[in-house]
């Protein structure tokens, strides 16, 4: 018997990872074609720069997370992305 993959409610990405950075596998996961590249997506990184969050959501994340962050921090994320639309990625390579 075949199992199928999982389908995941969201997904946390860090930034910085190794091999494909976290907005990279964001953009690999919004090109698909079937429901997964509707899973929400939420950015996290020890960067503050407000140029790392626009980049990360042109990437396609639905929400951003600064670490440190608190449970409460999570929550919101979460519930921001949950609730939002997918978002496309542009085909900016930054970030």
């Amino acid at each position: 018997m075949i199992e199928a993959k999982p389908r995941y409610d969201a997904v946390l990405l860090d930034i910085r990872m190794p091999r494909l950075s976290g907005c990279g596998t964001a953009r690999e996961i919004r090109r698909r074609t079937d429901e997964k590249a509707r899973t929400p997506l939420v950015a996290f990184s020890a960067d503050t720069l407000d140029v790392w969050q626009k980049n990360a959501e042109a990437a396609g994340f639905d929400a951003v997370l600064e670490k440190p962050f608190t449970t409460d921090d999570l929550t919101a994320a979460l519930t921001t992305a949950l609730k939002a639309s997918p978002k496309e990625a542009s085909s900016s390579k930054q970030c």
